[in-house]
C-alpha cells in the first residue's frame, strides 16, 4: 500500500495511537469511536471539557433526532419544511480527576510512555499513560471502556490511577452531563427532565423539544483503592458522583463505571430511568471481566463470519477489519434503525440514511450476517408509510422513499440532487431482491419486502412515460443518476436500467405470490390499490425501457444529455478543491465531468448486462471524465477495473478506499467516518480482487491476487451454507465450512462442494500471479 504521512500505527488488528496531536485530535475521536448499533461515543478523553475546542465530543443513540426549520426564500410544492438531526446526547463518558487540587488535562504537564489502543479483535479501547503535573507530581493513567455487543443498553469504563512519586489527594467525579447540543447547531434540543440517585446509581433523563423522544440514563460505580470519602450531586443539568482517595505512592485508585441508557420508542417514558438504574446495576454485579468477556465473544463470532484475511499488506488488512468494525459498531439491530452515513461516529451527515444503505453497506453484511441485512431492509419497511406521503407531496403513486433521512421524512433540500435521485426506489427494491436471493427468506419477502417492491414499482411506473419521439419507449425524465455533478437529466442509463430490473421483478413476483397465496396477494393488492392494470403497466414500462447507447463511441449513455455538455479537462478542474463548492452549479452542469461512478457502478449492480467488450468501452470513456468527489466512487472503479484486466489502477482505487478514514484521505474524517467507503472497501476485496458475482441466483467467483500480495481469504454465506475462498499466488482453494451443499461458478466451470466433498482446489488463474 502506498506511503501515505499516518498519525496512527500500522497494526493488522489494532488502532494504535503513540502521540497526541492536537491537530488531530477531533480526526482520532471519530477513529476511536464506540459502538453497538443502538447507541455510540466518540472517542473523546473521559476527563476531557464540552468547551475544548479541540474536540467534539458526542454520544449517540440510533434513531433519536430532534427538528431544525427550513427556511426558503421561495417555498414551493414538495419543498421539506424542516429537517431533522441525530442528535448528540448526554455525556455518560466523563470522568475528571484531580491530584492534590492540580487537575489532570492531556494539554498541561508532560506527558510520557502514551499509548492509545483500539482492539478490534475484543472491541475494547484502552488509553495508558504517564503524567507529570505542573507542580512535578507524576501519576500512571489507565482506562479502557467498550459499548457491550452483549447488551445493547449498556457500556462500562475503567479508570485507575496510581501516584509514582508522591503521596496526596486523588479525587475522581464521574459524571453524566446533560448540557449538551450537536456541534453544528447554536440551540440545544435536548431538555433535562429529571436527575435523581436510586439503588446505588445516579440517573438523568432527557426529552427532545420537538420529537417528542424520552431518554434516561444511569451509572452506577464501583471502587477500589483507599478510598476516603464518596459523594453524589444531583444538580439541574448533570449528576455527578465523586470519589476521594488518599493513597500512598505506588497505591492504584480504581473507578469502573457502569452505563445504561434507554429510550422512549419501545418502553414507558415514566420506566426509562427505572430501566436505566436496572441495567446499569445488573452490569456491576455482573463485573467487569464477566462483562468485558460476553462482549469480547460477540466480537470472536463476527470475525469468525465476517473477517478478511490478507497477507502481505498490513496497512489494507488494518483498513479492510477498521471498516468492517465500524459498520457493524454503528448498524441497528432492531429493524427500525440502520446505518447513516457517519454511521455513529460524527454528525457531518446529521445521522441520515441514503442510498448507501443498500448499495454500499449491506453486501458485507448480506454474505456473513444475513440476520443484520435483513434488519436494514425491515427498517425501510417501518418507513414506508413516510414514503407514502412523500409520494403524495410529489404528486406520485405508491411510494416514494426520502433521499436522505432518518424517520423517512425527507431532509434533502437541494432538490436538484436529493429528490430528484429517483434510482433510489429501485436501489431498495435491489436491496429487497438480493437478501431475498442470499437467503430465500420466503417470510420476510412475503410479510414487508413484497410490499416494499410493489410501491416503489407503482412510483416509477407512473414516474416514467411511453415517449413517442423516442419509438413509444418508457423513459424516465428530470433525473439525477449517482453522478449528482448532472441532475435533472432525460434518461439516466441507471435510474432506467435499475427501474427494469425493478419492474421485472415485481411483475414476476406479483404473479407468484396471486399463484402460491392467493389470499395474502389479495389483500395487498387491495390496500396497495394494485390491479392486473398496474401489473401489466410494470412489465410494459420494463420491456419497453428505454436504455442509451451510442453506436459511434460503442458505449452506455450515461443519460440523453452528457455526451453533448461541454467537454472539461478534469485534472484541471481538480485543482480547484472540491468543486461543488467552488463552482456556480450552471457552470458545474454543463461540463462533461462526473462526481461519481454512475454507468461504471451499473456495470456492477446489473453485471449480466454488458459483455466484458462494452464494460471495457464504458469504463474506458466515464474514467476519465470522473472527478472522484465522493468517497463513493474509487471503490466501484476498483471494482469494474480488476473484472476488465486493469489491476494496477484496481489497487491503486482500492489503496484510495480502504484508508479513507485512518488516513483521512477526503480531510473531513472529524465529522465521522465514512461508512459507505467502508462497506466500498469489502466490496473492492470481494467484489473486485474476488471476482464475485451474484445473479439469477448462481455465485459466481473469478479472483486474482494483487501483485504485492501474497494472499488473502474471505468467507461467502449463501443460502445456508458458508464458503471459505483461500487465494494465493499459485492456487484457489474452496472449503465449505458449514452447510450441506455450495453451488457456484469458479472461473466459469461449474463447482459443487458437499460435506462429503467439502475442498475444492484449482490452480491459480491467469493474472492471479502478476496482478498486471
Amino acid at each position: 500500500m502506498a506511503d501515505i504521512s499516518r498519525t496512527l500505527e500500522i497494526d493488522p488488528w489494532r488502532i494504535v495511537e503513540i502521540r497526541v496531536p492536537v491537530e488531530h485530535r477531533k480526526k482520532h475521536e471519530t477513529i476511536f469511536s464506540l459502538g453497538n448499533g443502538y447507541m455510540g461515543l466518540r472517542g473523546s478523553f473521559e476527563e476531557g471539557k464540552p468547551d475544548d475546542l479541540n474536540s467534539d465530543r458526542g454520544a449517540y443513540v440510533n434513531g433519536i433526532y430532534d427538528y431544525y426549520p427550513y427556511v426558503y426564500n421561495w417555498q414551493r410544492p414538495g419543498y421539506p419544511a424542516r429537517g431533522h438531526s441525530m442528535l448528540n446526547v448526554a455525556d455518560y463518558s466523563i470522568i475528571h480527576l484531580t491530584i492534590d487540587g492540580e487537575d489532570f488535562s492531556m494539554d498541561t504537564g508532560t506527558v510520557r510512555d502514551y499509548s492509545r489502543i483500539l482492539d478490534m479483535r475484543t472491541g475494547v479501547l484502552t488509553r495508558n499513560l504517564e503524567w507529570t503535573s505542573p507542580n512535578g507530581k507524576t501519576i500512571r493513567v489507565e482506562a479502557e471502556r467498550f459499548i457491550s455487543m452483549a447488551s445493547s443498553h449498556c457500556a462500562a469504563i475503567r479508570f485507575s490511577v496510581t501516584p509514582l512519586n508522591f503521596t496526596g489527594t486523588v479525587v475522581v467525579t464521574s459524571a453524566i452531563d446533560g448540557n449538551v447540543k450537536n456541534c453544528n447547531w447554536n440551540t440545544r434540543a435536548l431538555e433535562v427532565t429529571g436527575t435523581g440517585v436510586q439503588d446505588g446509581a445516579m440517573w438523568l433523563s432527557h426529552r427532545t423539544k420537538e420529537s417528542g423522544f424520552h431518554l434516561a440514563y444511569a451509572a452506577v460505580h464501583k471502587v477500589e483503592g483507599p478510598v476516603h470519602r464518596r459523594d453524589t450531586l444531583c444538580e439541574m443539568e448533570n449528576v455527578k458522583e465523586t470519589v476521594t482517595f488518599h493513597p500512598a505512592q505506588g497505591q492504584t485508585c480504581t473507578v469502573e463505571k457502569y452505563v445504561a441508557v434507554y429510550d422512549s420508542r419501545d418502553y414507558p417514558i415514566d420506566k426509562l430511568a427505572d430501566l436505566a438504574v436496572e441495567d446499569a446495576g445488573s452490569m456491576s454485579r455482573i463485573g467487569m471481566h464477566a462483562a468485558k468477556q460476553a462482549h469480547a465473544d460477540y466480537w470472536a463470532s463476527f470475525w469468525h463470519d465476517a473477517d478478511l484475511q490478507i497477507e502481505g499488506d498490513d496497512a489494507a488488512q488494518q483498513g479492510v477489519r477498521f471498516a468492517l468494525f465500524q459498520l457493524a459498531q454503528s448498524t441497528g439491530r432492531d429493524g427500525k434503525t440502520n446505518c447513516g452515513a457517519n454511521g455513529l461516529t460524527g454528525e457531518a451527515y446529521n445521522g441520515h440514511v441514503f442510498w448507501d444503505s443498500e448499495m454500499y453497506i449491506m453486501p458485507a453484511f448480506l454474505y456473513s450476517r444475513p440476520e443484520i441485512a435483513r434488519s436494514m431492509m425491515s427498517y425501510r419497511y417501518h418507513i414506508l408509510p413516510e414514503a407514502r406521503k412523500r409520494a403524495q407531496e410529489m404528486e406520485h403513486e405508491g411510494a416514494c422513499f426520502s433521499w436522505e433521512s432518518i424517520s423517512g421524512e425527507e431532509c434533502g433540500w437541494i432538490f436538484e440532487a436529493a429528490t430528484d435521485q429517483y434510482h433510489l426506489q429501485s436501489d431498495i427494491a435491489y436491496g429487497v431482491i438480493k437478501y431475498h436471493e442470499a437467503t430465500l427468506d420466503d417470510e420476510w419477502l412475503f410479510d414487508k419486502g413484497a410490499e416494499i417492491i410493489f410501491d416503489t414499482a407503482k412510483c416509477m411506473a407512473h414516474r416514467g412515460a411511453f415517449i413517442p419521439l423516442k419509438g413509444n419507449k418508457f423513459c424516465i425524465n428530470v433525473v439525477c443518476g449517482p453522478d449528482e455533478y448532472t441532475p435533472a437529466v432525460d434518461n439516466n442509463s441507471y435510474t432506467n436500467c435499475m427501474c427494469k430490473f425493478h419492474l421485472e421483478y415485481a411483475y414476476n413476483l406479483a404473479q407468484r405470490m396471486a399463484l402460491e397465496m392467493p389470499e395474502k396477494y389479495s389483500e395487498l393488492a387491495e390496500r396497495l390499490g394494485i390491479d392486473q392494470t398496474e401489473i401489466d403497466l410494470w412489465k410494459r414500462a420494463a420491456d419497453n425501457m428505454y436504455i442509451g447507447y451510442d453506436e459511434k463511441l460503442g458505449i452506455t449513455l450515461q443519460d440523453d444529455q452528457f455526451l453533448y455538455r461541454d467537454p472539461v479537462d478534469v485534472e484541471e478542474l481538480k485543482k480547484r478543491g472540491y468543486i461543488l463548492m467552488n463552482m456556480h452549479p450552471l457552470n458545474l452542469w454543463r461540463f462533461q465531468v462526473a462526481k461519481q461512478a454512475d454507468v461504471v457502478l451499473l456495470m456492477l449492480t446489473l453485471p449480466h448486462w454488458f459483455s466484458k467488450e462494452l464494460k471495457k468501452a464504458n469504463f474506458d470513456y466515464y474514467e476519465p471524465k470522473t472527478i472522484h468527489d465522493s468517497s463513493l466512487s474509487p471503490s466501484i472503479h476498483s471494482i469494474i477495473a480488476s473484472e476488465i484486466g486493469y489491476y494496477d489502477k484496481a489497487y491503486e482505487y482500492f489503496v484510495r478506499t480502504a484508508r479513507m478514514d485512518l488516513d483521512d484521505v477526503k480531510g473531513n474524517t472529524a465529522g465521522g467516518c465514512h461508512t459507505a467507503c467502508m462497506g466500498g472497501s469489502w466490496m473492492s476485496i470481494v467484489y473486485g480482487f474476488g471476482g464475485l458475482r451474484v445473479y439469477d441466483g448462481k455465485v459466481h467467483l473469478n479472483p486474482y491476487v494483487p501483485k504485492d500480495w501474497r494472499s488473502y481469504s474471505f468467507k461467502i454465506l449463501f443460502r445456508g451454507a458458508r464458503l471459505k475462498v483461500d487465494v494465493n499466488r499459485t492456487n484457489v482453494t474452496l472449503t465449505l465450512v458449514e452447510g450441506e451443499r455450495f453451488d457456484l461458478e469458479l472461473f466459469g466451470t461449474a463447482v459443487t462442494l458437499t460435506a462429503n466433498t467439502p475442498v475444492y482446489e484449482v490452480q491459480s488463474h491467469i493474472g492471479v500471479q502478476h496482478g498486471a
